[in-house]
């Protein structure tokens, strides 16, 4: 847009105009500002300056006598960059689950109130619910805004064993769904849930939560759990559901184990009961997939973006690993990074390293001694077919016309 707008800029604008819940509006707007084009321009200088530190002193310091101080200073700089990228990349994916929705498959054995929930979350009726098991066959997607915050729920097939043809290719869609999702919701019978607390005699001392529902022979989730990522426990709720079938007696246990795990949620999807505490929790829990404490920081909201910046911090490793073996092949590693920060910004020029060069002419200056630095201007001179060289003309053309020599 006429130089105005980088590309993380009209990105953000485009979102912007895309938005359906307040915490896309909030991201975006942020983008739009220039919240990432801030962060990655910085970034793009910093290497910037490493490299035209670095080019200097491979063109200049064998004949000039450089200090020896420029390598370790480039590579001091680079490495407080590399941890800044590090952490950067460490932010769960939240920018990007604020930007395309927070991915919740509800999962659990046939008639276990999966559908029923799912229409009760919709507020209308998006799923067939019969008594009949292995009604659900495929997946079924509904997306909802949860508390300023878009939420993709995903109502799955009853996990079992089937001879049914289409009813296994739905246990395997359902699998794949949960091996994916950012939040998962188990649903089991809070009824059948007592009866094999009872009969495994299941001391419920244990805070894992994936401990308990294996005790419960609920097997079948650990092939699934086992596929999701390390905070996964953070990311699962438990909803023991129907206990509007309980005896009060029952409904007490049940209320127990609510009380002790933050991970169970005692709810009955026909008439309600508990639906509101379950609400909340969840709401909490998608606030932190989102947000945490780091809700107003730049974030990547693309995947596209999180690419280049992986790339460009493969490039500084590699760079730490070539510098000791060639220089020159170092050097072009920072190019490489430089370039993938371009990418996302959507710049990406040529002679960048040249204009620095330009820039900080006496910055590169300041690593010789005064008379070293009189031999090096001469020897810059000298060389008119090379940029440098080049570049010094133009150089003094610009200092004899301010001087008006």
């Amino acid at each position: 847009m006429a130089d105005k707008l980088d590309l993380t800029e009209v990105e953000g604008l485009a979102d912007l105009l895309n938005a359906e819940t307040e915490a896309q509006r909030r991201q975006a707007l942020r983008q739009m500002d220039g919240g990432l084009h801030k962060l990655y321009t910085d970034w793009t200088d910093r290497v910037k300056r490493c490299s035209a530190r670095l080019e200097a002193f491979i063109d200049f310091g064998e004949d000039q006598h450089l200090d020896e101080s420029i390598l370790p200073s480039v590579q001091k700089d680079l490495e407080v960059l590399k941890n800044e990228i590090s952490a950067h990349l460490q932010d769960k994916r939240k920018g990007e689950k604020v930007r395309s929705g927070v991915f919740t498959v509800i999962i659990g054995r046939p008639n276990v109130g999966k559908s029923t929930l799912m229409n009760y979350l919709c507020q209308k009726e998006v799923a067939i619910v019969s008594p009949i098991a292995g009604t659900t066959r495929d997946t079924l997607e509904f997306s909802l805004n949860i508390s300023g915050y878009m939420v993709n729920f995903c109502d799955t097939a009853g996990i079992r064993e089937t001879s049914d043809t289409i009813e296994q290719e739905g246990v395997k869609r359902a699998k794949e769904r949960s091996s994916k999702a950012d939040m998962l919701l188990f649903i089991l019978e809070a009824k059948r849930t007592l009866e094999m607390l009872s009969l495994k005699k299941v001391s419920p001392k244990k805070k894992e939560f994936i401990q308990i529902i294996l005790r419960l022979g609920e097997s079948y989730l650990q092939s699934i759990v086992a596929n999701q990522h390390e905070e996964s426990n953070a990311n699962t709720l438990i909803l023991l559901n129907k206990i509007d079938l309980l005896s009060e007696e029952e409904l007490m246990k049940v209320k127990q184990l609510e009380e002790k795990y933050s991970s169970i949620c005692a709810v009955s999807c026909i008439d309600g009961t508990g639906m509101q505490k379950f609400m909340n929790v969840l709401s909490e829990r998608i606030k932190e997939l989102c947000c945490g404490h780091a809700g107003e920081l730049p974030t990547i909201t693309q995947e596209r973006h999180r690419v280049c910046v992986k790339n460009c911090l493969q490039d500084l490793i590699e760079f730490d690993e070539c510098i000791k073996l060639d220089i020159a092949i170092a050097a072009d590693k920072l190019r490489h990074a430089m370039n993938e920060l371009g990418k996302i910004t959507g710049r990406i020029r040529i002679n960048d390293i040249l204009d620095v060069i330009f820039k900080d002419f006496f910055d590169i200056l300041s690593f010789v001694s005064p008379s070293q630095g009189n031999s090096l201007f001469v020897s810059l001179l000298q060389e008119e077919e090379n940029d440098c060289g080049r570049i010094v003309l133009a150089l003094v053309t610009h200092i004899e016309s301010q001087m008006k020599i």
